[in-house]
């Protein structure tokens, strides 16, 4: 018999469920693809798995104590989701008429921020990283171990949990997405797979724009590792980055807290938590792409909003950075949460605080949001707040932002005993600390323009319009602004959009060093321009804005796609997995064949395997010990060197700067001779007396070789001077 024309249809056929599938399907078809084995390997498709397995409890259980915190303070400030949500605004309400392919919807209660977490875990994320710094930095996390660190977990899911009760109770617990508005979201699962595959590789094999996680190796990750050793955050005088803010690395410290009882040998924590933190990293990408949802649901309808936040993931420079062990991801997010909160005209001194909080712990993340966030978000809070509002939104913002970077601030005073907190800024007027001010110098000139001001604008072409990884989505944003332009009720939010990108791009151009990832704050105000104009387009022409809202991810994730496949020498899934094969540790229990082939192309292996701990080791020239796990001293380009050292007090005396080595209890030196010539003779970086000695003659004369690798690197036994 057949069924009634009014028979409800079955729950398996909504569009939610249908898009579900289609991605899920797509996603396992990529992730097959993109992991299959090259010259005869096997798939790396199931370590790819196991890495996101295992890492999954650690990462998902920091989001969730995030969201337990956001919850608290939410409701500690008494904010209600709705009035800082991302609902469209009244003077945008008509554009929430067109909401997804298969019918209109409503935006209704089911539309607006009563989702669960949609303001608690933007709140959340900075709140840990905040606590996760100030904890750290008072040794609290190692208490008992890792005790510490599990305890202000288990504080954070306590509160999620409470915060469910009550919303369960107040029937206000939804996670529905609006029908088929979920297929705008399909459009995003080609870039998020190659992102979560890339995070489970070992950090240094991929990505040749970021010299294969060179800074990953040096600091973001090399941090943590020597902070769970010393067993609290602490400044480096042999890491000058240490003295940056580091909340991002805190977060990753708090990982390495929890994992070490599982490391392979003892306070490599760090090492065991790589993946884990570059999984942090892309799930904190993904919460910052949610965030720009958000901020659109605001000036665009339904549809377009989930759209937007497609984009954002999609873009390959997301990918790129989302994938590694970096601190964009908070930058990106907190922006976008500013932006949504002060668009919601906020007039309570409370609602000033919060936003200078935020703020300042997207400076506690990275210290170029100080343009990128805090600059264009002042700008937008002087359009949006009447001028006899000003005195008090000044005042709580900066409360709030002294709170965010307290703890930074005090930890570098207190480290310098009294010196300059900002150091390495502001060394002019507040000192140099234990640098010297030709060190000084130097690190200043390395993070400032290069370039006279009439030439920075070819480099914001080179880096930002036809740079690859940003895949031409500064073109498609201008396109986009164009046709927003002809809508009357875009005007306002293309008005905020350009101011921000305005403020964003003259501190780019002003003072960094004109690199293209430094523009990835300007993504939330990009993609607001580009769904701007696709929902106009959406307006007058569905079919058309439908899918180019669809086909712009799409194709952005294609070509991140094309970027991961060029990786590693064409096989960018070598090492899924690789962390511990990476340090040698994995071939301990191997043959000594096996163990032969690993050392002879691994130089980390080789000092883990081959090298005595007792032997003192100096790296230089090599700024990245951190697959090597034994005792080594070494320092960054911009520190002090302990052969430069031995050369300023011995001039001449090759004999007595060998000696000098002996006597600090080196005993093997690895000379990385590519890198020491680019800094020393072409970036004119590193310590200005090598410049002329031949280091080469020195260690032929003073020392013997016992190895060496290809791209330059050479491990020497020191001898001493005969007497």
């Amino acid at each position: 018999m057949s069924r009634g024309s009014d028979a409800p249809r079955s729950s398996f056929f909504t569009p939610l469920w249908v898009s579900s599938a289609v991605g899920v399907v797509v996603a396992l078809a990529i992730a097959i693809w993109v992991t299959r084995g090259r010259e005869g390997e096997m798939s790396h498709f199931i370590p790819a798995l196991f890495v996101m397995g295992f890492d999954a409890v650690p990462v998902s259980g920091w989001l969730i104590a995030a969201w337990g915190y956001g919850a608290l303070l939410r409701q500690g400030l008494g904010f209600s989701e709705a009035a800082y949500g991302g609902t469209t605004r009244d003077s945008h309400a008509e554009d929430s008429r067109v909401e997804s392919p298969g019918r209109a919807q409503s935006s209704g209660p089911d539309l607006q921020d009563r989702r669960i977490g949609a303001l608690d875990l933007g709140l959340g994320v900075p709140t840990l990283l905040w606590l996760d710094h100030a904890l750290g930095a008072a040794g609290v996390l190692q208490i008992g171990g890792s005790a510490g660190g599990w305890l202000l977990l288990c504080v954070g899911w306590l509160a999620a949990l409470l915060s469910v009760r009550q919303r369960v109770a107040a029937r206000s617990l939804s996670l529905k997405i609006g029908g088929g508005s979920s297929f705008a979201l399909v459009g995003a699962v080609p870039a998020v797979v190659v992102l979560l595959i890339a995070a489970t590789s070992a950090p240094g094999w991929l990505w040749g724009s970021e010299a294969r996680g060179y800074d990953v190796l040096e600091y973001h990750l090399q941090m943590p590792r020597e902070w769970l050793t010393l067993g609290m955050i602490r400044p480096l005088t042999h890491n000058v980055y240490s003295f940056a803010p580091s909340y991002v690395e805190a977060a990753y410290y708090h990982l390495a807290v929890l994992l070490d009882p599982l490391a392979t040998r003892p306070s490599n924590g760090a090492v065991a938590a790589a993946t884990a933190c570059q999984l942090l990293h892309a799930a904190l990408m993904i919460w910052a792409a949610r965030e720009v949802t958000l901020l659109a649901r605001r000036y665009v309808s339904h549809w377009m909003a989930l759209a937007a936040g497609a984009i954002a993931i999609s873009v390959p420079w997301v990918v790129v950075t989302g994938s590694m062990a970096y601190n964009e991801a908070p930058v990106i997010g907190l922006f976008a949460l500013c932006w949504r909160l002060v668009d919601a005209q906020p007039r309570a001194w409370r609602s000033f605080v919060l936003i200078g909080f935020l703020a300042g712990v997207a400076c506690g993340a990275k210290l170029t949001a100080i343009g990128g966030v805090v600059a264009p978000v002042g700008v937008l809070r002087l359009l949006h707040i009447a001028p006899r509002h000003w005195p008090r939104m000044i005042g709580g913002c900066v409360v709030g932002g002294l709170i965010a970077l307290g703890p930074y601030l005090i930890r570098n005073y207190v480290a310098l005993d009294g010196g300059n907190p900002l150091f390495p800024f502001a060394t002019g007027l507040l000192g140099t600390a234990h640098w010297t001010a030709e060190q000084a110098m130097r690190w200043h000139n390395a993070h400032s323009p290069h370039e006279p001001w009439l030439a920075r604008p070819a480099s914001l072409w080179e880096m930002g319009f036809v740079y690859s990884q940003w895949a031409g989505l500064w073109f498609v944003a201008v396109a986009a602004g164009a046709v927003g332009w002809m809508a009357s009720t875009k005007k306002i939010g293309l008005r905020d959009a350009c101011a921000v990108l305005g403020i964003q791009l003259i501190f780019w151009l002003a003072l960094t060093h004109l690199q293209s990832r430094f523009l990835l704050p300007c993504l939330p105000a990009l993609v607001i321009v580009i769904v701007m104009g696709l929902d106009v387009v959406l307006q007058r022409w569905r079919a058309v804005g439908f899918g180019a809202s669809v086909l712009l991810p799409v194709v952005l994730g294609g070509w991140s796609i094309g970027l991961f496949e060029d990786q590693g020498g064409g096989n960018p899934t070598a090492f899924v997995d690789g962390v511990i094969f990476r340090t040698g540790v994995a071939a301990e229990p191997l043959d000594r064949q096996t163990q032969q082939q690993l050392v002879e192309s691994n130089s980390s292996a080789y000092l883990n395997l081959r090298t005595r701990p007792e032997q003192g080791l100096y790296l230089l020239g090599d700024a990245t010990p951190f697959y090597i796990l034994r005792p080594v001293v070494w320092h960054t380009t911009w520190d002090a060197s302990p052969l430069g050292e031995a050369m300023r007090a011995h001039p001449g005396d090759q004999d007595a700067w060998a000696q000098a080595l002996i006597d600090r209890g080196i005993a093997l030196v690895l000379v990385n001779y590519a890198e020491l010539d680019r800094l020393v003779n072409k970036d004119h970086w590193y310590d200005p007396v090598f410049e002329g000695v031949d280091v080469k003659a020195f260690f032929d004369a003073h020392a013997r070789p016992i190895a060496g690798w290809p791209g330059g690197r050479v491990l020497y036994q020191l001898v001493p001077p005969a007497k």
